[in-house]
């Protein structure tokens, strides 16, 4: 039986400001838009080279975020998704690197078409999109180029299912991150929202480094042991910072 909410909370060690190692890997605990956990671990990692971002798709959704991150204990207070969104862009904008992003599919397209919008905004090219089908959403990844020149960029196999691994259960096709991930040299990928750590462990399994930050400490706990199995040998977890 998977521990509950509760029981990961208490055994969780990360907290909000943290940056930890898990062998070549960096994670850091902190608000995406005061920015001051990302700016120290991105201070700390190799130099980036690929962005691979999951923001919240809508306002509600980053409101929802903010209610269950443990924080500063506040329950949902103000913000929008796209101010979650060029937080998280900014990265790969300021570095002028390849960035992928999901985004909500539904809604004939509106959250998509805004999100894109959002990023040509921000000077990025937006060219390609591929259907991504979860079992309770659709969603898209798409494109968000802020390359000098024109590079490779991934072709997605029209994804479906949940993860396991770096492969879907009901498809067997590969998550999306391992499919964008597979189209470029290894280097050292930024996901700035990085959730229970799916992205990461398809970084790990295709020899990436992954940086990678998270609101939520519960969370990051999770990514950061879901990475560890992969590894061949004894992998320490260390608090840097």
């Amino acid at each position: 039986m998977s521990p509950t909410v509760a029981e990961q909370k208490a055994l969780c060690p990360v907290r909000p400001g943290d940056i930890w190692r898990v062998g070549r890997h960096w994670f850091s605990c902190g608000d995406i838009e005061e920015g001051s956990t990302l700016r120290r671990v991105l201070a700390l990692a190799p130099p980036l080279t690929l962005v691979y971002a999951d923001p919240p798709w809508t306002s509600s959704n980053a409101v929802w975020y903010r209610s269950i991150s443990e924080v500063d204990g506040k329950k949902g207070h103000s913000t929008t998704w796209q101010n979650v969104y060029r937080a998280a862009l900014e990265p790969a904008r300021s570095r002028g690197l390849m960035a992928y992003v999901e985004c909500s599919g539904k809604g004939e397209g509106k959250p998509r078409l805004e999100a894109m919008a959002l990023c040509r905004e921000l000077g990025a090219r937006t060219e390609a999109w591929s259907y991504v089908h979860y079992p309770w959403t659709d969603a898209v990844v798409f494109t968000c180029d802020f390359r000098p020149q024109r590079g490779p960029v991934a072709k997605f196999k029209q994804p479906w299912g949940w993860q396991k691994d770096h492969v879907w259960l009901t498809s067997g096709h590969t998550e999306p991150s391992f499919q964008a991930l597979s189209a470029h040299p290894r280097g050292v990928m930024l996901d700035p929202c990085g959730g229970e750590g799916y992205t990461a462990r398809s970084a790990n399994h295709l020899g990436w480094t992954y940086v990678g930050h998270e609101l939520t400490p519960r969370r990051m706990w999770n990514a950061m042991k879901r990475v560890e199995p992969d590894q061949s040998k004894h992998v320490l977890f260390e608090r840097v910072g």
